[in-house]
């Protein structure tokens, strides 16, 4: 499990592609020699954050294009899995993350991811809000 892997999906920018998550994270395992993690709670945390991450990216920064894309990249270095998802939109900040009115229906996406993933940045280069998450799985007393 030393080899760094690497996968890039790109989807439509359609809230009905959230229904694929599993999908693409159970692939990603299956093809990474992860299969040990996909019952444990890590499979479930590394989709809910994708998950979250992939419904702002759609509901906050891909109104504008005409064809309207989100790109996912997800990489495994033997120890962390890393997931970057690619969207445009308006920028914003890790500082931006609040706690979220425990009333509302909204604003818990980033607050969840922030809270759930071992690492949360957020970058902007050119027109592109690139939002990185990561997760050590092999050393993470809860998951090994």
């Amino acid at each position: 499990m030393g080899n760094n892997v690497s996968i890039t999906y790109e989807l439509p920018a359609k809230l009905n592609v959230l229904n694929e998550i599993d999908k693409y994270i159970d692939d990603f395992f299956s093809n990474n020699q992860l299969n040990k993690y996909k019952n444990k709670d890590i499979a479930f945390y590394i989709n809910l954050a994708l998950t979250e991450a992939v419904a702002n990216a759609i509901l906050h920064g891909e109104k504008k294009k005409k064809y309207p894309q989100i790109k996912i990249r997800m990489n495994f270095d033997g120890n962390t899995i890393e997931i970057k998802v690619y969207s445009q939109g308006k920028p914003f900040k890790k500082d931006d993350i609040k706690k979220p009115n425990p009333l509302s229906d909204r604003g818990r996406g980033l607050y969840v991811i922030n809270n759930i993933m071992d690492d949360l940045r957020i970058k902007r280069e050119l027109d592109e809000n690139i939002l990185i998450m990561k997760k050590n799985i092999v050393n993470d007393k809860n998951f090994a």
